[in-house]
C-alpha cells in the first residue's frame, strides 16, 4: 500500500539519538532437520488445506515443510532474533541492533543469502509515514432494492444473477491480507460476518481490530449485510483477517509479513486470498523495486503470490493506484503470473485514471480485469455506508463475485476458474494494459460451462418463450420429480416461481415485459441454468 516517501536524513537524525533496528531477509539452503514429513502432512497443514491439493490434484512437496527448527536455532545463537518464517521460499527474517552480526548469520553454513529490509528505532513509536485518506463522498441511507446502493457496482458484472442463483459464498472461505480491520468486530453491518479467526504477522498478538481501517473497509465490500442500504459482493462467506501490512512504514519487510500470511492462509485451507496490498517503491530509495523486476518471478510478494497460486488458492490482487503517477505501473504482488489482477473502473465502465498499468516486464496482460474502483460503495470503521476510491476497492468486489462463481463450480481447480472469468470479460478477443481483459460476466461464466448439471439428457433441455408470450420447458431428464422453477430479470430480481411434476411445462408469463430472464430450474440433485429473450 503507497504512503508518503520519507527522506534519509529523518532515519539517519534518528539514529544518532536512540538505538536502530536492523532487519534481514536471509535465506536457507535446504530444509535439513526438518522435524516434519511430507508423508504426513496432517503435522503441518489442516484437513482443509490438504483437501483442496487432493481435490485439485496438487502434490505436497518439500515447499510445503515449515523452515527448519535447526537452522533457526544456528541462527538465533549468533544473537539474531529470528522474527518471521517463510517456508515457501525457505527464508526467516532476523532482528537485530548492531548490524555487525549479520557477518555471523553470513558465515553459517545454512545460509545461502541475506538482504536488508527495514530499518527502525527500537523501543520507540515507528515514525508514521502514510499518507493516504479515504473521502466520504455520500452519506447513504436506505433504497428500494435490497441491494441497497452497492447494486450497480455488483451489476455491472451480472453478480447479482449469482446471489439470484442462491450463489452468495456459502461455504467458501476468504483470507484478507491487509493492513488492519478498525472496529471491524462492531461495525453493525459486519457483524453477521463468518470470522474463522485473526492473526497478526506485523506485531505477533496485537489486535487486528484496532489501528488502521483499511482492512475493514476492504472487508465490507465482501461481507458487509444491510439489506435495503448495502449488501457485500460474497455475503455468506467466511473470512480470516491477517494483518500484514505495517501501515507505519513503506519497507520489503512487509513482503515477508505477507509471504507468512499467504502461507498460513493456505495451512487453515482458505480458498481464496483477497490483498489489496501492492509494493514498488520504499522508504529508502536503494530498496526501491524497478519495472523491469515486474516479470512475476523475481520480487519477493510476487513469487510468494504464484506459490499461493500452485497450492490450489484464488489469489485476487489490487493493480494499484499508480497510473497517473510516476511509478504508473502495477505493483507487486499483481505482476504474478496466476493471481487475478484488478484494475479500477467507475459504474458507467470508464477506467480509472489513478488505475496502474500494465503490461509486465514480460509482456503478459495485466491487470486481467476491472471493477468498480471509482466511486465504490462500502462501509467505513464507523458503520457508516460511503464511497471512495481505489483498486483498494475493485479487488475485493472481485474477490467475492469469484467466491460466489467457485461456489457454483466447485469441481473446476483455481486457475480453470481463472481462465474462465478472463474469457468471459468484455475485452477477451482485445485485452489491453489498462483494462487487461475487461469487465467479467459472471453469470455469462457460470453459463458457458455445464459443470454441475446432470451428464444424462442435460443437454436435450429446452426452454424458450412461444409466440403467445409462455415460456416451455421441455426434456427434463426425470418424469416423476418435482421441479422448482423460478424465473429473474436482467437486474436479478425474481419475476416467477412455480413448481411442477413432469418433464415438461408450459408456464403463463403473459404478464411479464419483454427482456433477458435467467430461468434456474431445479430439485434437490439437479439444476439447470439457461438465458431466454422474450
Amino acid at each position: 500500500m503507497k504512503k508518503g516517501v520519507c527522506l534519509l536524513f529523518i532515519f539517519f537524525s534518528l539514529i544518532a539519538f536512540s538505538q536502530t533496528e536492523y532487519k534481514f531477509r536471509v535465506w536457507l539452503k535446504d530444509k535439513n532437520g526438518s522435524l516434519f514429513s511430507i508423508v504426513n502432512p496432517e503435522g503441518f497443514l489442516s484437513r482443509k488445506s490438504i483437501e483442496r491439493r487432493v481435490k485439485q490434484n496438487i502434490a505436497v512437496d518439500s515447499t510445503d515443510l515449515p523452515v527448519s527448527e535447526l537452522y533457526i536455532n544456528q541462527i538465533s545463537e549468533t544473537g539474531a532474533k529470528v522474527i518471521s518464517k517463510s517456508k515457501w521460499m525457505n527464508s526467516v527474517v532476523v532482528s537485530l541492533n548492531d548490524s555487525s552480526l549479520m557477518q555471523l548469520v553470513r558465515n553459517l553454513p545454512c545460509v545461502t543469502a541475506t538482504e536488508w529490509v527495514w530499518v527502525g528505532q527500537t523501543g520507540s513509536q515507528k515514525l508514521s509515514l502514510r499518507n493516504e485518506s479515504f473521502e466520504d463522498q455520500q452519506k447513504a441511507t436506505s433504497t428500494m432494492d435490497e441491494y441497497g446502493y452497492g447494486f450497480d457496482q455488483i451489476k455491472i458484472s451480472n453478480g447479482n444473477l449469482l446471489h439470484s442463483a442462491n450463489y452468495r459464498g456459502d461455504g467458501m472461505t476468504i483470507a484478507v491480507i491487509d493492513a488492519g480491520f478498525l472496529n471491524a468486530n462492531t461495525v453493525t453491518s459486519l457483524t453477521k460476518t463468518q470470522v474463522l479467526g485473526t492473526k497478526d504477522f506485523v506485531q505477533p498478538g496485537g489486535d487486528v481490530f484496532s489501528g488502521d481501517r483499511h482492512g475493514e473497509m476492504v472487508l465490507s465490500v465482501m461481507a458487509a449485510v444491510d439489506s435495503f442500504r448495502f449488501i457485500g459482493s460474497a455475503p455468506k462467506a467466511s473470512f480470516w483477517l491477517l494483518r500484514s501490512e505495517d501501515s507505519s512504514s513503506e519497507f520489503p519487510v512487509e513482503e515477508d509479513y505477507w509471504a507468512a500470511a499467504a502461507e498460513f492462509a493456505d495451512s487453515v485451507g482458505v480458498d481464496l486470498i483477497n490483498t489489496s496490498l501492492g509494493y514498488s517503491t520504499f522508504d529508502v530509495a536503494s530498496m526501491n523495486h524497478t519495472h523491469e523486476q515486474l516479470d512475476g518471478k523475481t520480487i519477493f510478494i510476487s513469487r510468494t503470490a504464484q506459490k499461493a497460486a500452485d497450492k490450489g488458492i484464488l489469489v485476487v490482487v489490487s493493480a494499484g493506484n499508480e497510473g497517473n503517477k510516476p511509478w504508473e505501473k502495477i505493483n507487486a504482488p499483481a505482476d504474478a503470473r496466476d493471481v487475478l489482477t484488478v484494475g479500477a473502473i467507475n459504474s458507467s465502465a470508464q477506467i480509472a485514471a489513478f488505475s496502474s498499468l500494465g503490461y509486465t516486464a514480460d509482456n503478459r496482460v495485466k491487470p486481467d480485469v476491472v471493477a468498480v474502483g471509482e466511486g465504490t460503495y462500502l462501509v467505513d470503521q464507523s458503520g457508516s455506508l460511503t464511497t471512495s476510491n481505489g483498486t483498494s476497492f475493485s479487488a475485493p468486489l472481485t474477490t467475492g463475485l469469484t467466491a460466489c462463481l467457485w461456489e457454483a463450480l466447485p469441481k473446476m481447480t483455481n486457475k480453470e476458474l481463472l481462465d474462465l472469468i478472463r474469457r468471459n470479460s468484455s475485452f477477451f478477443k482485445q485485452p489491453d494494459n489498462r483494462y487487461g481483459y475487461g469487465v467479467p460476466d459472471y453469470m455469462n461464466a457460470y453459463l458457458s460451462t455445464t459443470q454441475g448439471l446432470p451428464p444424462v439428457l442435460s443437454e436435450n433441455i429446452e426452454v424458450y418463450f412461444k409466440p403467445t408470450k409462455s415460456l416451455c420447458i421441455k426434456n427434463l431428464p426425470i418424469s416423476d420429480s418435482l421441479y422448482t422453477t423460478h424465473l429473474y430479470t436482467a437486474w436479478g430480481q425474481m419475476a416467477m416461481c412455480d413448481k411442477f411434476n413432469g418433464t415438461e411445462k408450459l408456464l403463463n408469463t403473459n404478464r411479464l415485459p419483454k427482456g433477458v430472464y435467467i430461468v434456474c430450474i431445479e430439485n434437490k440433485n439437479f439444476r439447470f441454468m439457461t438465458k431466454v429473450l422474450k
